[in-house]
């Protein structure tokens, strides 16, 4: 299964049900790695969740050589990134956390591979969790069982649904200077690269600045997007990997951290969301409770 079947699935998990509590307020994402990732314009900050802090050890593009300062054009920094991410594994675990800057809505932390599936979670600003999801993907390509788990913090509940789903053949996103300048971003490694050797193609892309980042050496390209706001990427000066992007606009400056994280069972793990002790189980909604 490509990954945008992958988004397919991801989608159709909440088109079905109805809740007091919306489906899309309780998995607010749902995109899967592989995708592009829609950046609303006033999504939220936080404080960062200690989430990030279970996950295996970070992926490096390997011994980097990087090129005297002088002569780090945004051509040579844009192929040196796309290099990065075209050499990563193809089921790579992106873990992120997104904020918005001052602090508004809830902070939204994910886990994404492709083939594999999804979990979000939703935290209060203090750090609280107030809900998680998780889609999972098994079976034969063929005929998948999506499984989708919502558990609910606020009222100490959780339900589980199961279904067949059979993939179509959705085309992928063929970047170009009309959409390559949009508040899309691509988690999906070789996907993230080219819409960003596309971005360059067009003229939509220029290194801002280089300088220390919480003690990361830290390259950053700018570039607009819905023609007015201006999305950065923070790029590692020594692996060439985005570690952060921001949007800036006209509401709350967006923030999204990342980590490209190898595909151990234990990051794959973290897909899954926990069920609570003592939390109960109830109908998924939309669906008659048992008699």
């Amino acid at each position: 299964m490509n990954d945008h079947d992958l988004l397919t699935t991801v989608r159709e998990s909440f088109t079905e049900v109805q809740s007091a509590t919306p489906v899309e307020q309780i998995v607010r994402r749902g995109h899967a790695i592989g995708v592009r990732r829609r950046i609303p314009a006033g999504v939220a900050v936080a404080a960062v969740a200690a989430a990030a802090g279970t996950a295996a050890a970070i992926i490096s593009s390997g011994p980097a050589k990087p090129a005297p300062v002088a002569a780090q054009t945004t051509a040579y920094v844009v192929s040196q990134v796309a290099r990065a991410l075209d050499a990563m594994p193809g089921n790579t675990v992106v873990f992120t956390q997104r904020l918005t800057v001052p602090a508004s809505d809830p902070v939204i932390d994910t886990w994404e591979a492709p083939g594999a599936g999804s979990r979000q979670d939703n935290l209060t600003l203090a750090g609280q969790p107030e809900s998680a999801s998780s889609i999972s993907l098994s079976g034969p390509a063929a005929r998948l069982t999506r499984t989708v788990t919502v558990v609910d913090y606020r009222t100490r509940t959780w339900w589980r649904s199961a279904s067949s789903y059979g993939p179509g053949n959705v085309p992928a996103t063929v970047w170009n200077c009309s959409n390559v300048g949009t508040d899309d971003l691509n988690w999906n490694p070789s996907e993230m690269a080219a819409q960003l050797k596309t971005e360059l193609s067009c003229g939509d892309l220029k290194v801002v600045g280089r300088g220390p980042v919480g003690g990361v050496p830290a390259v950053r390209l700018s570039g607009y997007f819905n023609g007015s706001g201006t999305l950065t990427y923070w790029v590692n000066a020594a692996t060439y990997l985005p570690f952060r992007f921001t949007a800036a606009g006209s509401g709350p400056a967006l923030q999204v951290n990342l980590q490209w994280l190898p595909p151990t069972a234990a990051n794959l793990a973290e897909m899954n969301v926990p069920i609570p002790a003592g939390f109960t189980r109830v109908p998924p909604p939309g669906t008659a409770p048992s008699p």
